[in-house]
């Protein structure tokens, strides 16, 4: 089949973009171990750049094999390639390789091992954590969740007698007995199972240690690497970059200024004193126009930088704004308490909501914290307040669930495709009444002993067990071969009542019931549920022919194939605005889908999107001398497009922040020595809302009083599975 042709980016695609956007579109690409280094602050229009440099080198006969395009979350990926649709088509812009840092290694050890592989979830390596500190008759303790990952990794490289162990740093220094130690490598095996570090460790080591012809074919092809959030990257990716760019042209864009992954080893300036050496030509270029914030917010943005910076010879302020002034400065005001805090956010929402006849939607709003403990706080004192027309929304990076007791589910869909997966039929008979830690390990090493799967050993041998606890594990084996036999892969409704059927009989259902929840977390609960069912039906018609439904859907959950709304004939249509993952499916929704869901995040998850109106919580003042704390407050300030709220508490004061607050700064009128006061930097009291004022903002956020409709066109199936749900889990789902 020939390759789709691409127009001629400088004659038939007109782009509109400024004179140094220009510069980096056209930049060259030819040149062999060239970089282009592009700087690009928030709202500068980095993405909308990148994909037309993309476009603007296809125009230039590089085939869209030849270009990879890298970056860490499924969101920048996502926007990459919607952006990149409408510049070359739907299909063109399917044939480019765009993709997350750890699906591209997904796919380079895949070619390795030919799909015979297995990424361990992280609830798999606690339950395996659990089971080791067990059966560890040396050391009950428990090891801590890095350290435990590390030992990991050691006992999949370890391959020697029983003697060579007893000097091995292994036991040496976790005094994990010898029979243990087999245990653990006869569950994780040998070299084809890894956690999400290994992943990334065994693509750099396929990258730099195989031979050019053992490589993967698809590698040899690149000519061109674009990287996103290059600020991000840590010293694992950053090996990557290294690797794959060698004798090619690399592109890297991002903001130093945002920098906020400092402890997953992310620094910029360490980056970059990494790759910069690496590379005999190369050149930076500044995007330092906004396109997202006010005049207002730019000032006080640029001011959250003072000492804050990565030392690196770069820099991101803006030096000019292209959005019309809104007349309204950020707001600082303080609080006796959270709970007063949460009250005044509460109503100031309503007001604004109120003030613009409903042309301020409640999906305009967000409101953020650095940690989670503290969004929580105030999603639940809104909980509290049961607000008919006001939604809540709580964002997070990755599908909610997987964070919940509802994650169990996934060992059930691993047992339902292959039981012969060991760790997960180990996590799931460790759920079942009266089976215990010790009752697993000893079904695990009685398996080990006679070289069998723990499927085959209680298929196939006497338990050594009593019969009342035999009698249940036999029961639960039964009952996964009926649901296995009855169950069509291929069907939504089919694939979730054998789910269900196993979460009501063995584990999860009596999970729940021991932690009494309350009617909100209950449906909580049932919403999750729902959101895997609605899931599965929207890929039903997604997926390869060479995989069934459940297998398609157990190796995709949370990459960007799911989590991609924004492309066309994906699982959904979104319009050309930023996205925000859904936190039921994971999958990224239009900000304006949910125009009655006020949303909650923490900085780090709302890092790429913005909204009109931010509320900044008071416990965003703590520890602001660190400057990476700082980077993340200037994060948190930039996703603001019109109005900022920044909070404080009584007891708080931060001079660099404090001090703008009623005071602005003078400058000169034109050549003449007259000073003119500027408006001051913050403001101590909320807008006084007047029809002039609520007019200028609403122009401002580009609002025409139309609101956007949305809707998954499932109504009424949500609510035939919610009846599904009552009928095996009971009335109340517990």
């Amino acid at each position: 089949m020939d390759e789709p042709q691409v127009q001629d980016i400088d004659q038939e695609v007109e782009v509109d973009c400024t004179k140094l956007q220009e510069q980096a579109i056209l930049h060259d690409f030819t040149t062999p171990n060239s970089l282009l280094n592009i700087v690009a602050g928030p709202g500068s229009g980095k993405t909308r750049t990148l994909s037309n440099r993309i476009a603007y080198i296809l125009s230039k006969g590089v085939q869209p094999n030849e270009i990879l395009v890298l970056s860490l979350t499924n969101r920048s990926v996502s926007d990459i390639k919607f952006k990149l649709q409408n510049v070359v088509g739907e299909e063109m812009a399917k044939l480019v390789d765009i993709m997350t840092f750890h699906s591209f290694a997904s796919l380079v050890v895949n070619e390795k091992y030919e799909n015979d592989w297995y990424l361990l979830e992280e609830d798999q390596l606690r339950k395996l954590n659990e089971l080791v500190s067990t059966s560890n008759t040396k050391n009950k303790k428990q090891y801590s969740h890095s350290l435990f990952k590390t030992l990991l990794k050691q006992i999949r490289s370890f391959n020697g007698t029983e003697e060579e162990y007893c000097h091995s740093d292994i036991y040496l220094k976790y005094k994990l007995p010898f029979s243990v130690y087999e245990n653990i490598k006869y569950l994780v095996g040998s070299n084809n199972v890894f956690t999400y570090d290994d992943l990334l460790s065994e693509c750099h080591q396929i990258l730099t240690t195989e031979e050019e012809a053992t490589k993967p074919e698809f590698i040899s092809n690149y000519k061109v690497i674009i990287v996103d959030e290059i600020q991000d990257i840590y010293p694992a990716l950053c090996n990557i970059v290294l690797d794959l760019s060698l004798d090619k042209h690399l592109t890297i864009a991002g903001d130093p200024n945002q920098s906020i992954y400092k402890f997953l080893g992310a620094e910029y300036s360490k980056n970059w004193g990494r790759i910069l050496p690496e590379f005999e030509k190369a050149e930076t270029i500044t995007l330092n126009e906004s396109f997202r914030l006010t005049p207002e917010l730019q000032r006080f943005s640029n001011s959250m930088l003072k000492g804050s910076k990565p030392k690196t010879t770069t820099k991101s302020n803006f030096s000019s704004c292209v959005k019309s002034s809104v007349s309204l400065e950020p707001v600082r005001i303080s609080f006796n308490s959270q709970v007063e805090e949460y009250e005044f956010i509460y109503n100031e929402i309503k007001r604004m909501v109120n003030l613009s006849s409903n042309q301020i939607k409640y999906s305009d709003i967000a409101i953020l914290a650095f940690a989670n403990q503290d969004v929580d706080s105030c999603y639940r004192f809104f909980e509290e307040k049961q607000s008919d027309t006001m939604g809540l929304k709580r964002l997070n990076s990755t599908p909610r669930w997987l964070n919940t007791d509802i994650s169990l589910i996934l060992q059930y869909m691993k047992i339902l495709v292959d039981p012969t997966q060991s760790l997960a039929l180990l996590t799931t008979l460790s759920m079942l009444k009266g089976v215990g830690l010790t009752t697993v390990n000893s079904i695990n090493s009685a398996a080990v002993e006679l070289n069998v799967s723990v499927w085959d050993y209680i298929m196939n041998h006497d338990l050594k067990t009593s019969k009342s606890i035999s009698k249940i594990i036999l029961n639960y084996r039964d009952v996964i071969e009926d649901c296995r036999e009855s169950m069509d892969a291929n069907d939504p409704n089919s694939i979730m009542v054998a789910l269900l059927t196993l979460a009501n009989k063995y584990g999860l259902k009596q999970r729940l019931n021991k932690k009494k929840l309350n009617e909100l977390q209950l449906k909580e609960y049932e919403e999750f549920l729902t959101s895997i069912w609605m899931t599965l039906k929207k890929i039903s018609n997604f997926k390869p022919a060479d995989q069934t439904l459940l297998q398609f859907y157990l190796h995709n959950y949370n990459t960007e194939l799911l989590m991609n709304s924004k492309l066309k004939g994906s699982l959904n249509l979104a319009s050309d605005e930023d996205t925000i993952p859904n936190t039921d499916t994971g999958d990224n929704v239009n900000i304006n889908d949910y125009e009655s869901e006020v949303k909650f995040s923490t900085i780090h998850t709302a890092k790429g999107l913005e909204f009109p109106i931010v509320f900044l919580l008071s416990s965003n003042n703590d520890n602001l001398f660190l400057p990476e704390r700082k980077r993340a407050l200037y994060v948190a300030v930039t996703r603001a497009t019109t109005l900022l709220y920044f909070n404080k508490l009584n007891n708080h004061f931060v001079s660099e922040i404090d001090n703008l607050v009623g005071k602005g700064k003078q400058m000169k009128n034109g050549n003449s020595n007259e000073n003119v006061d500027l408006a001051p930097v913050m403001s101590s009291k909320p807008p006084e809302f007047n029809e002039e004022s609520m007019k200028r903002m609403l122009d401002v956020m580009g609002r025409s009083g139309n609101g956007l409709g949305f809707g998954f066109g499932l109504a009424g199936q949500v609510r035939g599975f919610s009846t599904l749900v009552s009928k095996i889990m009971g009335k109340r789902f517990i």
